[in-house]
């Protein structure tokens, strides 16, 4: 299994069991907390793609 993979899969899975945000009242539901987790999410996704995606420079030559 790649490094990071499962991780990113069960925060996926986690966000869209509790994303249920009223856009009403987005700004009140962002807590610094959502914020951490979407962020963390974020950066374990790009180390995925690090690891895991062909480097650009690869695909143009």
């Amino acid at each position: 299994m790649a490094r990071g993979e499962r991780k990113v899969s069960n925060l996926i899975e986690e966000w869209n069991d509790s994303n249920k945000i009223d856009p009403e009242r987005l700004e009140d539901q962002l807590t610094p907390e959502r914020y951490r987790a979407l962020f963390d999410t974020l950066v374990d996704w790009n180390d995925y793609l690090d690891n895991h995606a062909p480097d650009i420079k690869e695909l143009l030559l």
